[in-house]
């Protein structure tokens, strides 16, 4: 046999195998098994199918041969983006994308690597990132025209394509299965594009109806003695904490304990389950306050269409002062207060910070407690008071930490925080060597700000603390597939009543939850505190 031709023909199936690949991602990336390779997509064979007809029947026709392989080309990128988009959500997050809310978030995402990162490796990153978009294009644009002219050589070469595709097909479809078809995906995702508002409307109207029993009375109003709540929602802190991977925060966990008993405090805990993992805190959050579980972008977009009745709405209908910190909200929306109205707002340019940033994190969780401390909590008076705390030090990738300042009274206007060298781990928004090391620190340094402040403070016998994650870290550290989605709630006060009040609901004392206690979701927290306060 000619050595041309079978040089043409193993070219020719290379460029076959690469569009295989190309299409596999999607199927491939979301769980890194072998079988989202080697099994075929419907949509490759259809492909192989179309440049072989093509190509014997518009062998002369320039438009064809010059077109074609060009709207191809956009097409199958846009496929492998999308695998690229949904690969990541499913492996970081356990959810689907839904573009037409997720590509806003594009911007953060390169925001995200640019503050987690120097600026020499943020621009190596990009030019990697675009040389690899820049090469799969080509690759593909290559390929199909590969594939194409080949198949419009000769009759024997159509044959060969088809005849090795389908071969191909006969023989890993009975040991891979076969995916797709990815274009029905794609169908899908320009579908909810085009009727977004219908898509959410229709789950904000499911969302209040979930949440119908809190419309039809406000508990908090029956309430003879409200207490003051405060929340202290920590960044990233699972269970995976309390594995033997971490016996460091266990011991340090023992010790805060020990010192917050001493002081007065009780304490109880347990584990509820997150809807979210690795990230999207947002959704945690919500989740927690609305009593609805919010466990992707289209149910948090929703609940702006819904008429649930979150926490701070309630209790401000019971006369509670309400107060959010959020170091890093970075500005004002309308939509969120209208949903989660909050008296009082603090986020990132109202907390009046001078000091440096901390990779993700806009300012140290011990400053954000002691700003709200002093405008808010000292001239609380009477008042019942909800204080929500969104930390953020211990936000990934953990490779830079502020120092914990031992008077807080110096803390000031953070200025205090450039004069501290910082803690610094060899972590990076992709990786690292220090991974666990500077995960555990920034946790325990979170803990540290809480715990010393709850002992500094004169907490009143009428205040219920609440300590707790949003959700499970992100790999290495957690397994989205293999571990639990736990996060551990701590309830703390000075008055055991308030703290005995949770034993009946799996509450158990000490830092260290019951593993074998049965699950509860996060929404049902919510339940949870009115059963605990009720009257």
């Amino acid at each position: 046999m000619n050595k041309r031709v079978v040089g043409g023909a193993i070219v020719t199936a290379i460029a076959i195998v690469y569009l295989h690949l190309v299409l596999s991602v999607y199927y491939w990336l979301a769980d890194l098994r072998g079988s989202g390779l080697v099994a075929p997509t419907w949509d490759h064979l259809a492909l192989v199918a179309l440049l072989v007809g093509l190509g014997w029947w518009g062998t002369r026709r320039q438009w064809l041969a010059r077109g074609l392989p060009i709207g191809l080309t956009v097409l199958l990128v846009a496929f492998f983006l999308l695998g690229i988009a949904q690969g990541f959500a499913r492996r970081e997050f356990g959810y689907d994308v839904v573009l037409a809310l997720h590509l806003a978030y594009v911007p953060e995402l390169f925001k995200m690597l640019y503050d987690g990162e120097t600026l020499g490796m943020f621009l190596v990153y990009i030019a990697m990132l675009a040389a690899v978009l820049a090469l799969i294009t080509a690759g593909v644009h290559a390929a199909i025209g590969r594939v194409l002219r080949e198949a419009g050589a000769t009759r024997n070469r159509r044959i060969g394509i088809a005849a090795g595709t389908a071969a191909y097909a006969v023989i890993a479809i009975p040991l891979a299965g076969i995916h797709g078809p990815l274009t029905a995906e794609m169908g899908r995702q320009i579908d909810t594009a085009l009727h977004i508002e219908q898509h959410l409307d229709e789950a904000g109207q499911r969302m209040t109806l979930e949440t119908s029993w809190l419309k039809k009375r406000n508990p908090f109003r029956q309430l003879e003695r409200p207490p003051t709540i405060y929340v202290f929602m920590i960044e990233s802190y699972g269970r995976a904490l309390f594995t033997d991977d971490f016996p460091q925060f266990q011991s340090y966990a023992g010790t805060a304990e020990g010192k917050l008993r001493q002081a007065g405090y009780g304490l109880r805990s347990r584990y509820l389950t997150a809807p979210v993992f690795g990230g999207s805190s947002w959704m945690a959050n919500a989740t927690l306050l609305c009593g609805v579980r919010i466990q992707d972008q289209k149910r948090f977009e929703a609940l702006y269409r819904s008429e649930v009745a979150c926490l701070p709405r309630l209790l401000n209908e019971a006369g509670y002062h309400t107060i959010l910190a959020a170091s890093n909200i970075t500005y004002y929306d309308e939509r969120f207060m209208g949903v989660l109205p909050f008296k009082q707002l603090y986020y990132r340019d109202n907390l009046g910070y001078k000091g440096p940033r901390f990779t993700w994190s806009y300012m140290p969780d011990q400053y954000t407690i002691q700003f709200v401390h002093e405008r808010e909590l000292t001239k609380r008076g009477d008042t019942p008071t909800l204080a929500y705390f969104i930390l953020t030090s211990s936000h990934h990738p953990w490779s830079k930490l502020p120092r914990y300042v031992a008077d807080w009274n110096t803390i000031g206007d953070g200025s205090i925080f450039a004069r501290l060298p910082p803690q610094k781990f060899r972590n990076s928004f992709v990786g690292g060597k220090q991974v666990n090391q500077g995960f555990a620190m920034s946790i325990e340094y979170s803990f540290q700000v809480v715990v010393e402040y709850l002992l500094r403070e004169a907490v009143d016998d009428n205040t219920l603390v609440i300590v707790m994650g949003d959700h499970q870290p992100r790999a290495p550290i957690a397994d989205l597939k293999k571990d639990t989605w736990d996060v551990p709630v701590h309830i703390l006060s000075r008055n055991p009543a308030l703290v005995e009040s949770f034993a009946a609901l799996g509450y158990t004392p000490g830092f260290t939850p019951n593993p074998d206690a049965p699950d509860v979701p996060m929404e049902g927290f919510l339940l949870h505190l009115l059963k605990a306060l009720a009257p």
